[in-house]
C-alpha cells in the first residue's frame, strides 16, 4: 500500500468535510448521540438514585451510566465516522465526477480507500475527544485503566477498516445504497451493545454480536475503564477482539479487490 497516495487521499478528504462541516458532524458525531446515546442517558438517568443508575449494576457490573455509555459512544462514533466518510465521499466523488480520475491516478486504489477511511477516523477521535471532555466535566468518571483503550482500538482497527472496504465495495457495485449502508451502520451500533446491554438482548442478537469485533472492544474498554463486569474472561475477550478484527479486515478487503476488478474491467467506476 502506498502511504503518499493515502496521505494524500486523506488530505483531499479532509479538504472536501471542511466545505460541509454541518452535514459531517452531524452524521458523524450528533446522529449516533441523538439517536442512541441521549435516550438511553435521558431515560436511565429517570430511574437513577442518587445520580447512579443502580438497577443496571445487575446486568452491567456498574451503576456508573455516563461513564458506560461514553465508552460505548467513542467507538461507535469512530466506526460510524470511518464507514460513512468512506461511503459517502465515494458517493459524492462519483456524482461530481471526480472519482474516476481518482481511481484511474491511484496506483493503490486499498491505499485511496484507506486514505478517506483515515480522514474520517481522525477527525472521529477529535469528536470522541471533545465528548469524553464534555462527559467528565458533566459527572463521568475513569480509572487509570482507561490508558488500556489504546492497545484495544489498535487491535479493533482493523476490523473497522475492513468496514471500511466493505462499504466502499458496496458503493462502487450498486447504485442508492447510502440508505441501506447508513442503517448497516446503525445496526452494528445497536447491536455491539453500545447503548444497550448485552445481557438483555435475545440470545440470537448476542450470538450475533459476538461476532463483531466493536461487541468485544466496547466491552474490555468498559472493564478497563469503569471496572464493568466482562461477558466472558478478559483475555478471551482480547483474543476474540483480534480474531474477529483480523476476520473482518480480511473479508472487507477481500470484496473489495473483486468490486475493484469488476468496475475497473467494466468501467462502470465514474456511474454512481
Amino acid at each position: 500500500m502506498s502511504w503518499r497516495v493515502m496521505l494524500a487521499a486523506a488530505g483531499r478528504c479532509a479538504r472536501t468535510l471542511s466545505r460541509y462541516p454541518l452535514t459531517a458532524v452531524n452524521l458523524i458525531v450528533l446522529m449516533p448521540v441523538y439517536q442512541l446515546v441521549l435516550p438511553a442517558l435521558l431515560l436511565g438517568m429517570s430511574f437513577a438514585v442518587g445520580g447512579r443508575a443502580t438497577g443496571m449494576a445487575r446486568p452491567t457490573g456498574s451503576s456508573d451510566l455516563l461513564g458506560w455509555l461514553l465508552i460505548g459512544m467513542a467507538v461507535s462514533v469512530v466506526t460510524v465516522g470511518v464507514v460513512t466518510t468512506t461511503s459517502g465521499t465515494i458517493a459524492l466523488d462519483r456524482i461530481q465526477g471526480s472519482f474516476e480520475y481518482d481511481w484511474s491516478a491511484s496506483p493503490s486504489r486499498v491505499a485511496l480507500i484507506a486514505g478517506i477511511a483515515a480522514a474520517g477516523g481522525t477527525l472521529a477521535v477529535g469528536a470522541v475527544l471533545v465528548m469524553s471532555a464534555a462527559g467528565l466535566m458533566l459527572g463521568a468518571s475513569f480509572r487509570a485503566g482507561l490508558v488500556l483503550s489504546v492497545p484495544i482500538a489498535a487491535a479493533a482497527l482493523p476490523g473497522i477498516m475492513g468496514l471500511a472496504f466493505l462499504t466502499a465495495g458496496l458503493v462502487l457495485r450498486y447504485r442508492r445504497v447510502m440508505a441501506v449502508i447508513e442503517t448497516f451502520g446503525y445496526v452494528i451500533v445497536v447491536v455491539s451493545g453500545a447503548a444497550i446491554p448485552l445481557q438483555v438482548l435475545p440470545p440470537v442478537i448476542r450470538y450475533v454480536a459476538y461476532i463483531l469485533p466493536n461487541t468485544w472492544a466496547i466491552d474490555l474498554a468498559r472493564h478497563a475503564a469503569i471496572a464493568s463486569a466482562t461477558i466472558t474472561a478478559p483475555g478471551l475477550e482480547f483474543f476474540m477482539l483480534g480474531a474477529t478484527s483480523l476476520l473482518f479486515a480480511a473479508a472487507g478487503l477481500a470484496y473489495f479487490r473483486r468490486i475493484e476488478r469488476r468496475v475497473t474491467s467494466d468501467g462502470s467506476v465514474g456511474y454512481g
